[in-house]
């Protein structure tokens, strides 16, 4: 008898009922697929657990960078806020400025971890936007502050050297005047006097002027005294003899250009003094808000 090892199968392949092979094809198929989905379904949940970390420690990191630089500043605002105070005491030129006093940090801190850490506050969010409005107004703070003091002194020289004109009709023109005019010259003490003709008044009185005191208790030069006890009083002196003495025309063009440039100073120095308590309030005001901020 012999064994057949073939198998004939007719008809359409659709009519043969799965064996156990096929069934269990499809079961390896499945668990297959689900394995590798939650394979991927806990790789896609790690990700998003270490992004979340990830975040969290970005925003604890710019926010700690962000105090960090907070406290310096506030350190730089002291100082210069003590040299202002100085300076508006001393009124000297000498104005110190703290190298130290910029806000360039915040071109290294991302601004939105700032909010990120207060999600649910909004009380801290409008002190965020409150103090960001305050240090970016302070990028250019030293350089104005510099800016204003160099044009400050430079105006102030120029003035000081048209005020100090006085000299010249204290000193020069006076003993021009005097020798022109003066009907003799005796010495008393060592010290070598004018005598005038009775009826010169403009001379007797311009003598009398150079008598008050100009100095303070220092003895130094006083330009307010300059300007109330000699200038002043020499303006309304010659205006009582012009046209007709050329001296006193003279004396007063200059006595004028002086009184002029004493209240060009005045007004400067007013004008700057205010800018420096200005900028003093603007330092004490961040230093404030920094410190409320940190609260």
């Amino acid at each position: 008898m012999m064994i057949s090892f073939f198998n004939f199968q007719f008809g359409e392949f659709t009519d043969v009922s799965p064996n156990w092979f096929d069934w269990f094809s499809i079961c390896v198929t499945s668990l297959s697929i689900f394995a590798a989905f939650l394979i991927a379904e806990n790789i896609y949940s790690k990700g998003k657990r270490d992004k979340k970390e990830s975040d969290k420690n970005l925003i604890a990191s710019e926010n700690d960078l962000f105090e960090n630089n907070l406290n310096e500043l506030k350190e730089s605002i002291g100082v210069q806020i003590t040299h202002l105070k100085e300076y508006l005491v001393e009124k000297d030129f000498k104005l110190k400025i703290n190298p130290a006093l910029q806000v360039n940090f915040l071109q290294f801190i991302d601004i939105k971890c700032l909010y990120l850490n207060f999600p649910n506050n909004q009380q801290k969010k409008e002190k965020i936007n409150s103090l960001l409005t305050s240090l970016y107004g302070m990028y250019d703070f030293k350089d104005n502050l510099i800016s204003e003091l160099r044009n400050y002194t430079k105006k102030h020289n120029e003035f000081q050297v048209k005020f100090k004109k006085y000299r010249e009709i204290y000193y020069k023109k006076f003993h021009d005047y005097s020798n022109l005019r003066a009907i003799d010259i005796k010495e008393e003490a060592g010290v070598k006097k004018w005598r005038y003709n009775v009826d010169d008044k403009f001379m007797n009185e311009f003598a009398k002027l150079r008598l008050v005191s100009i100095a303070n208790d220092e003895n130094s030069a006083d330009r307010k005294k300059i300007d109330e006890n000699f200038l002043l009083p020499l303006i309304y002196l010659s205006n009582n003899f012009i046209p007709e003495d050329y001296h006193a025309i003279e004396t007063n063009y200059i006595s004028n250009d002086c009184h002029a440039s004493y209240l060009d100073i005045e007004n400067l120095n007013e004008s700057h003094f205010k800018s420096m308590e200005s900028y003093l309030k603007v330092l004490k005001d961040l230093k404030t808000e920094i410190e409320a901020y940190k609260k």
